[in-house]
C-alpha cells in the first residue's frame, strides 16, 4: 500500500487530487491510502509516518509549503515531496528542499499521472537498492 498525503488550503484541489489518486488506483491496480491536511501548520502537527509520497501546496498561509518541506526535511529526509503550485517561479525555491517533481495548477490528470508514475518508480528503486544492502551484510 502507497501512502501519499495532500496538503493544499484549496478543498477543491484537495478533492481532485483525491479523485485523481482513485482513478490511478483503478488504473495501475496499485494500491493507495490519501490523507488530506488543510495547511502546513495541520501537516506538521499530524504528520503521518508512513508517507511516502507528498502532494504539496506552495502557496498557503504560514508555514508555506516551502517552510513546511524545510521543517520536514529535518526528520524525514528522504520523503518523495511533489510541489503543487500556479506560481512557477516557486519551482527554484522548490529545489532547495530537494523537491521530487512539481504539479502546475491547474493540475490535469495526465500530468498528474506521469509524476505519481515516476515518483513511484523512484520509490520502487530506492527500496530495491535497500534491500540489496542489507542482504550484502
Amino acid at each position: 500500500m502507497l501512502n501519499i498525503s495532500i496538503c493544499d488550503d484549496d478543498t477543491a484541489v484537495c478533492q481532485q487530487l483525491s479523485d485523481y489518486i482513485l482513478r490511478f488506483e483503478e488504473e495501475t491496480g496499485q494500491k493507495m491510502q490519501a490523507t488530506i491536511f488543510s495547511s502546513g501548520a495541520e501537516l506538521l502537527s499530524d504528520y503521518p509516518c508512513a508517507t511516502d509520497i507528498l502532494l504539496l501546496d506552495i502557496e498557503m498561509g504560514s508555514p508555506n509549503g516551502i517552510e513546511t518541506a524545510q521543517r520536514l526535511r529535518l526528520t524525514v529526509p528522504d520523503l518523495c515531496i511533489i510541489f503543487i503550485t500556479g506560481y512557477n517561479q516557486y519551482a527554484v525555491k522548490g529545489y532547495s528542499v530537494r523537491a521530487f517533481g512539481f504539479l502546475p495548477k491547474p493540475v490535469s490528470y495526465l500530468t498528474f499521472r506521469n509524476e505519481l508514475t515516476l515518483a513511484i518508480e523512484q520509490l520502487q528503486r530506492r527500496s530495491s537498492q535497500s534491500s540489496r544492502r542489507l542482504s550484502g551484510l
